[in-house]
């Protein structure tokens, strides 16, 4: 054997967590379910097959353990080892949670190569997910013809596609899109404007006193990023609106250089605003940049909720 390869394969096992911390990302599960749509269509069936497995696991159906069957024969030729490895992997989840050292293999647009099974036990338990990203852009489909060539019936293929819009309309949460001071003062003009994006449910309008703003952002200290930025200008501004969008078409794309899950709207929208009100409006709108900062946004709109009282609401 090449002595360079004999020392590359000793030293590997050492400098291996390191390469995977490096080429990393934590993924909250609806960002990885919207990560495997493209062009409007979701493209990991299969997926949708293993959480269907997973329901009937715990007796919330009857037909997951069959359809999983059906698939795993048709794919690797296997009826009962592919079971009893699921069964032993969900049993671990139930008992010990997820390890967030056990990552999954995804491509740079965060579709999925290696790792459909934690991904639907992600979307069960509502866990994020370790995803180590390869540095190949290509998008991994696995379209429902495949299942209609391997012998799935009509009623088979409706159990999929029916739980899948189940879990879209379940992971696309309305975004919280936060408006300080004079924007906050034109959110229905805004929100007109966001319909091109989806649909507006709600539009919540604040005025606070200083000292309510302050009990609110040391609620939640210790925050970064966008989440820091939304904080620091909760505590700023008195007149505060918040408008609940529900996208059309989630879509969500992955910035390899900062390690940063976006939605692909999210440019739009500030690109909107910007355009349409000016910068400095733009600059007075704070847009959730994913689903999992959605989730937190979503606590400090509870909280603004739970701070006012008649003399709060505009």
């Amino acid at each position: 054997m090449n002595p360079v390869r004999i020392i590359l394969d000793k030293i590997y096992p050492f400098i291996e967590p390191v390469i995977i911390k490096q080429n990393s990302v934590t993924v909250s599960p609806a960002d990885l379910f919207f990560a495997q749509t493209k062009d409007g269509v979701f493209c990991r069936p299969d997926m949708i097959v293993r959480y269907l497995f997973i329901e009937n696991y715990f007796g919330k159906n009857s037909c997951g353990k069959k359809l999983y069957t059906k698939m795993q024969t048709a794919r690797i030729n296997e009826t009962d080892e592919p079971v009893k490895r699921f069964n032993a992997l969900i049993d671990s989840y139930e008992k010990n949670g997820y390890n967030p050292d056990s990552y999954i293999m995804v491509k740079q647009n965060l579709s999925i190569r290696n790792g459909s099974h934690r991904g639907a036990l992600a979307l069960y338990y509502n866990t994020p997910l370790t995803c180590f990203v390869e540095k190949d852009n290509s998008f991994v489909r696995y379209e429902l013809s495949w299942f209609r060539e391997n012998g799935f019936e009509d009623d088979e293929i409706r159990l999929i596609t029916d739980k899948t819009d189940e879990l879209y309309r379940y992971c696309n949460a309305p975004l919280n899109i936060f408006l300080f001071d004079s924007a906050a003062k034109c959110a229905d003009s805004i929100a007109e404007a966001l319909g091109c994006f989806g649909t507006v449910k709600e539009i919540f309008r604040y005025r606070f006193q200083k000292n309510q703003l302050k009990s609110i952002g040391k609620a939640f200290a210790l925050q970064n990023g966008n989440r820091k930025n939304l904080l620091s200008m909760c505590c700023c501004y008195s007149n505060i609106s918040v408008i609940k969008l529900v996208l059309n078409q989630p879509e969500i794309k992955y910035t390899h250089s900062n390690k940063q899950v976006f939605f692909k709207q999210y440019d739009e929208i500030k690109k909107l605003l910007h355009s349409t009100f000016g910068k400095e409006f733009s600059s007075l709108a704070v847009i959730p940049h994913n689903f999992d900062d959605n989730s937190f946004f979503d606590e400090i709109s509870d909280l603004l909720n739970s701070h006012s009282n008649p003399k709060n609401i505009i």
